[in-house]
């Protein structure tokens, strides 16, 4: 095993190089030994490579890794070899791995400047994820490669939702659903009791809660996040009391940073979305210059409003609103530059479940048609890397679309 970290000495990269067969051999060896590491005792773990008789390069992982979480990893080390693409070869293989394990996502560390190390992360797929303190070596980049795309699963208890409104608004009906979308695969439980359809009217505190909450409590434990998708600090605070852990806001903070600071104090995730206007009127002809530019710089700021609440910044997920104020076209580039809000060193959520954009492009399918259409935009936005959640109303298939989408991004 080795311990400690260095800094990846190698370029240029060639993305087609391999290692050789003894190399992939031993760094699977050691690598599952890294894997099956109790995680108290080791907090550091790792591997070498040889080859022939030569160590030809070393990872260490802080935290071992275990399915469904991820490993931070410490610098890749390797001598000047010519050129011949061992750190990206390694870095490959150390991400199939994971992906094998059931790892979701896998975590670096780099020095705070762009170097070898910045550029093999990069070509395996890597993005920018924040930065971070090391007492070792001071300020550092972290970054981050999702291998599993995390499905959020729509439970709406409401009775004008576009898609299903009605379907599920008695309190057991809706957890019913809920829990056999958690069965499907979905890793987040996205439970909303106003509806944010185009047109939809405001809907009180008191009907809301009265929504929410016995729903929220009934799916505690069903999935590893339950979500509150509301506007309304009151209801957002009874919902983080019932069980969830993470705040919805379709409002981007616009208003107010009254849910960045319940989600802060609770220590739950936060996303914030885009929206031109409210529902009742967004889809009135919305108009933008620059729609990516312009909803990136909403973002950007949600994001500083957020961290400045007391959100740790790794905590916070951006949204940039699929159908809030969009026209088709809109939806369209959006989603064409969606790898542009990696900018923003965040997690990325989208939406595109059902939306109007998926009918119009489907010959004018109703909602409850538009899944396999729903799906298709689950494989692209998996395959391109350019979202870390999709959510949906559909989770089986959105489970099975991203698998694919996930296993053609992170290839050989």
């Amino acid at each position: 095993m080795c311990y400690g970290r260095g800094v990846i000495r190698l370029d240029p990269i060639r993305p087609d190089m391999k290692l050789p067969a003894e190399t992939t051999e031993q760094l699977r060896k050691v690598v599952a030994q890294t894997l099956a590491l109790p995680e108290a005792p080791a907090p550091w773990g790792g591997y070498l490579a040889w080859d022939g008789d030569r160590v030809i390069g070393t990872c260490a992982f802080k935290n071992a890794p275990s399915p469904g979480r991820a490993p931070e990893i410490a610098y890749f080390t390797f001598p000047p070899f010519e050129g011949r693409g061992y750190a990206a070869a390694m870095a490959r293989e150390l991400v199939l791995l994971a992906r094998a394990a059931g790892v979701t996502s896998v975590v670096a560390e780099t020095l705070p400047e762009a170097n070898p190390s910045t550029r093999v992360l990069q070509r395996v797929g890597f993005h920018r994820a924040g930065e971070g303190v090391e007492d070792e070596v001071g300020r550092t980049w972290r970054w981050s490669l999702t291998l599993r795309t995390s499905i959020m699963g729509v439970v709406n208890v409401t009775p004008d939702s576009f898609s299903d409104g009605g379907l599920f608004f008695e309190p057991a009906t809706a957890i019913t659903h809920g829990r056999a979308l958690a069965a499907a695969g979905a890793d987040i439980l996205d439970v909303g009791g106003e509806s944010t359809r185009p047109g939809a009217a405001e809907v009180s505190e008191a009907d809301e809660l009265a929504r929410v909450i016995p729903v929220i409590r009934g799916l505690r434990g069903a999935a590893p996040e339950i979500s509150i998708d509301t506007m309304k600090p009151a209801v957002a605070a009874a919902a983080l009391e019932a069980g969830a852990n993470l705040v919805n806001d379709v409002t981007g903070l616009r208003e107010s940073d009254a849910l960045a600071r319940l989600a802060a104090k609770a220590g739950a995730r936060l996303c914030v979305m885009h929206m031109q206007g409210v529902p009742r009127t967004m889809q009135n002809d919305p108009r933008y210059e620059d729609v990516v530019g312009e909803v990136l710089g909403f973002l950007r700021g949600a994001v500083e409003r957020a961290v400045a609440a007391g959100v740790p910044r790794q905590r916070v997920i951006v949204d940039p609103g699929i159908g809030f104020g969009k026209t088709f076209d809109h939806n369209l580039t959006l989603l064409k530059h969606l790898g542009r809000f990696r900018e923003l060193e965040v997690p990325v959520l989208v939406g595109c479940s059902r939306k109007a954009f998926l009918g119009a492009l489907t010959g004018g399918k109703p909602p409850r048609e538009r899944d396999v259409a729903t799906a298709a935009t689950v494989a692209v936005t998996a395959m391109m890397g350019t979202a870390d959640i999709v959510r949906v109303h559909a989770v089986s298939e959105a489970r099975d679309a991203a698998a694919v989408g996930d296993a053609v991004r992170t290839a050989r």
